[in-house]
């Protein structure tokens, strides 16, 4: 279900690879969000030597959506990149794991929709800003024994960033 209300973010042939991935998987073995999530499995430069991990990227939307009572996607999208990019450049390493593209108003994940509306406990609601419908998040909480005592310091850094 949640692929195919993806189908129009992805292209045909990531598509069908994802469709390929999901159906040779066992549910049991790995968390089926990771394709959904994350442009590739594996530690690399481009996503900034994190091994990619559905849960924790899960907790971080969690802590800037819970931090701001309600955020815009946009606003969220550069929070993540913020957290990430400071975090890679003081300790070498991002902490989601998800790789970055250029839009015309600053960097998003690769594939935020999928993401957002994949997140457990994520609530979007549509509201009226600047003449626009636009969707914006809230939710209660998140656990913060995911992150190491660096990863909580780089997020509560961002957090308290005007963005």
């Amino acid at each position: 279900m949640f692929l195919e209300n993806a189908r129009n973010e992805l292209g045909e042939k990531e598509y069908l690879a994802l469709r390929k991935s999901i159906a040779s998987s066992k549910e049991d073995d790995k968390d089926w969000r990771i394709p959904l999530f994350f442009q590739g499995t594996y530690k690399s430069l481009n996503n900034g030597y994190v091994t990619p991990s559905a849960e924790k990227l899960e907790q971080v939307v969690r802590f800037f959506v819970s931090r701001e009572g309600s955020v815009f996607p946009t606003k969220l999208n550069k929070k993540l990149f913020y957290a990430d990019f400071l975090h890679f450049k003081h300790h070498g390493q991002g902490i989601t794991g998800l790789e970055y593209k250029a839009v015309q108003h600053g960097p998003v994940p690769a594939h935020y929709n999928t993401i957002y509306d994949n997140i457990l406990g994520i609530e979007s609601e549509i509201v009226l800003s600047r003449s626009m419908e636009c969707s914006k998040f809230s939710c209660n909480g998140f656990n913060g024994s995911f992150f190491q005592k660096n990863e909580l310091g780089t997020l509560e850094t961002v957090a308290g960033k005007c963005v």
